[in-house]
């Protein structure tokens, strides 16, 4: 893989997988944005979420493609964790 300077590339393209409420989602974007529906669906988040993004491709300054690191993000929170 070739790895992209964030200052100087933009997303074009990236897939992503997430479960919410124990179902799981996925979908491809072309452009650098989460659809719609899936914001919608990210909007009704009651626990953990845990965001796989992968397949992400960028374009650099001089117009090359790139492919970058797929990467894992969590957002969230565990009500299980919060017994006082």
């Amino acid at each position: 893989y070739v790895y992209g300077n964030i200052i100087d590339t933009a997303v074009v393209a990236f897939d992503l997988n997430v479960t919410i409420k124990g179902i799981a989602y996925s979908e491809k974007n072309a452009g650098c944005f989460i659809s719609k529906p899936m914001q919608q669906r990210l909007s009704r988040m009651d626990g953990i979420i845990v965001y796989m993004f992968s397949n992400i491709r960028a374009k650099e300054k001089d117009g090359t493609l790139v492919s970058l690191p797929d990467f894992k993000y969590q957002t969230g929170f565990s009500s299980e964790q919060n017994n006082y």
